[in-house]
């Protein structure tokens, strides 16, 4: 898959305090990312008519009215780690299936991320700071970025070469690049 053409220019950003390392930026394509086919019907989400990835304070605060989304590696500011989606129950777990798989592809190496949902789009980071963007119903990929990190860091790394995820914020993909 071609890089994303939003990862071209990408700009180093040290903004994020609780990133370790330098940071990308970027916007996801409002073309590219189809909030209307994936966000639920019963979901109160402002999502149809906001731009791709528009989480801010006021989404955050209001976790809970858009239970289909994960904003944070906790799912909330709060970090609870709590869903209350009840779709799926004691009752009708047994008859869950297989949907969909994703190939992250090469390098094959450790994956520590928490992925983030935000109006159908799953974000997550991989190995030597590539990211990606799903359709979280189809699981077909949106994008992935290629940072073209350097192979020579990874002959001794001390954990594996992996990061703990990406964040969205305002309309852009945060990733610890490494």
């Amino acid at each position: 898959m071609p890089r994303h053409p939003l990862f071209a220019g990408a700009t180093l950003c040290a903004a994020l305090g609780f990133l370790s390392g330098a940071a990308l930026f970027v916007k996801p394509s409002a073309a590219a990312t189809p909030v209307a086919a994936t966000t639920p019907a019963a979901a109160t989400t402002p999502a149809a008519t906001t731009a791709p990835g528009a989480v801010d304070e006021a989404r955050m605060q209001s976790a809970d009215s858009e239970p289909q989304n994960w904003y944070t590696g906790g799912r909330d500011q709060g970090g609870t780690y709590y869903s209350p989606l009840n779709a799926i129950n004691e009752s009708n777990a047994k008859d869950l299936g297989f949907a969909w798989a994703y190939d992250m592809g090469s390098p094959l190496r450790g994956q520590e991320a928490t992925p983030i949902v935000v109006d159908g789009i799953m974000y997550t980071s991989g190995t030597w700071g590539y990211v990606y963007a799903v359709d979280a119903a189809t699981g077909h990929e949106v994008w992935r970025y290629d940072p073209k990190a350097d192979f020579f860091f990874g002959r001794n790394p001390c954990c594996d070469l992996v990061n703990r995820g990406v964040a969205v914020w305002k309309g852009k993909v945060y990733a610890d690049r490494g």
